[in-house]
């Protein structure tokens, strides 16, 4: 059992503090998906939907990291599944970095990503 000194907390901040660490915990890709990246159906033909997907580079997920770059793609992935697209059938057409600005941090990019799937 947790003893707090109840000078220090509050039982209900305790209480929220708990719940807000729990539902990071169980989804923390999904608030930065929704903060850091788009996306956007464009076109459709041939057999093709595509899609339109932009994901934030910056100091914290760098243009060319490729730990970052597997985050963004776990963020495409969550789109893809919120949307009830099977996600095993997606496929990259072009990735694009776009410079945005630069910061005390470092450079900002929007990157793009062009994503196709096959019509059902």
């Amino acid at each position: 059992m947790i003893k707090t000194d109840s000078s220090m907390f509050h039982p209900a901040i305790f209480a929220f503090l708990i719940t807000i660490s729990l539902v990071l915990l169980a989804g923390c890709a999904t608030p930065e998906r929704a903060l850091h990246s788009t996306f956007t159906p464009t076109i459709s033909g041939r057999g093709y939907q595509y899609y339109q997907y932009m994901a934030v580079a910056d100091a914290t997920f760098p243009v060319d990291g490729e730990a970052a770059e597997q985050v963004r793609i776990g963020w495409l992935e969550e789109w893809l599944k919120a949307n009830r697209l099977d996600v095993s059938r997606y496929e990259i057409v072009s990735r694009r970095p776009v410079f945005r600005r630069e910061t005390e941090a470092g450079k900002i990019y929007d990157v793009f990503y062009e994503i196709r799937l096959p019509n059902k």
